[in-house]
């Protein structure tokens, strides 16, 4: 017996079944295929939706409901239930509180940190996150929010006036404790999201501040905490002044073959924040700062990402 596609009678005898029809026949793939909302469960365990405004059927893009009705990162992406965020939040302060105690000083203080206090800022830390890994990064981003505060790019979006009340403020928000906190919380509960940075090669005592400020920053967005939410918009406007003023933001990638890995290393990572500032502020922005990204960043980002 001739069959198109080149199949014979022995072929079908070797699939069970006696016609091409039946070979053809695929009511029961369909009825083993799940639906999209099987396909897309989040992340962090199966998320009963509720607030999904689109429920047609058993298909439905809610995906597509959510990014649409919805405003802010929670609200609009896979980050879990409440619930299932505060048991993140009490696992990350556990693990939090045991690091401390794990790297308890000698009451010494890394030289770089010794003027950091002032009649403002004294007393408000423990002593022992002054000897954290993190305090490094977390003077590094000090600085480079000082910078944009205090010496503002024409047309900055920066609002904030330098004082020694917002020194403390920054200091808290990005103390190596909250670092390492927010941080958690981007890799639990954002990262399955958007996952563009490698985890397991990702090391935040070397990273560039910027980008451990933009991922912290999108950490305490997804936080079940309000006073994290809140705290964190104070500073969406100066880290993404300070991601797109940076060097290695605004430099011509080298060549590949004469350019050094650390060089191409820092201008991954610097796109990298730029992309997570375009993130947050879609999603968690005041409306000018939709429009500047819109407008303004993300062409920056897509030219400056763009191969030569």
């Amino acid at each position: 017996m001739t069959l198109p596609f080149g199949i014979t009678s022995e072929d079908l005898q070797a699939f069970a079944v006696s016609s091409l029809d039946d070979l053809l026949n695929l009511g029961d793939l369909e009825q083993a295929t799940p639906s999209w909302p099987q396909l897309l469960d989040p992340p962090l365990g199966r998320v009963i939706r509720e607030d999904l405004s689109v429920t047609s059927s058993n298909h439905s893009l809610y995906f597509l409901g959510r990014i649409t009705n919805n405003t802010g990162l929670v609200l609009s992406f896979e980050c879990g239930t409440q619930d299932q965020r505060e048991q993140i939040a009490s696992a990350l302060e556990f693990e939090t509180l045991h690091s401390m105690n794990a790297n308890m000083p000698d009451q010494s203080v890394p030289p770089l940190l010794n003027n950091i206090g002032d009649s403002s800022t004294e007393n408000c830390f423990p002593m022992n996150w002054l000897s954290d890994p993190l305090s490094m990064k977390t003077h590094e981003i000090l600085l480079l929010i000082q910078e944009v505060v205090t010496i503002k790019p024409r047309n900055s979006a920066v609002t904030l006036d330098w004082s020694a009340a917002l020194k403390s403020t920054c200091l808290q928000f990005f103390s190596p404790s909250n670092l390492r906190r927010f941080l958690g919380m981007y890799w639990a509960i954002w990262h399955p999201n958007v996952n563009f940075v490698h985890r397991p090669t990702f090391d935040p005592v070397s990273a560039k501040p910027a980008l451990l400020a933009a991922m912290a920053l999108i950490g305490a967005c997804v936080s079940p905490d309000l006073p994290d939410n809140e705290d964190a918009r104070m500073w969406l406007n100066c880290v993404e002044e300070i991601v797109f003023i940076d060097d290695d933001f605004n430099s011509d990638l080298p060549n590949s073959s004469s350019g050094s890995f650390a060089i191409h290393h820092r201008k991954i990572q610097i796109l990298q924040a730029a992309f997570i500032v375009c993130l947050y502020q879609t999603w968690e922005g005041t409306d000018s700062s939709k429009g500047c990204i819109r407008r303004y960043r993300f062409a920056t980002l897509v030219s400056v990402g763009k191969p030569q």
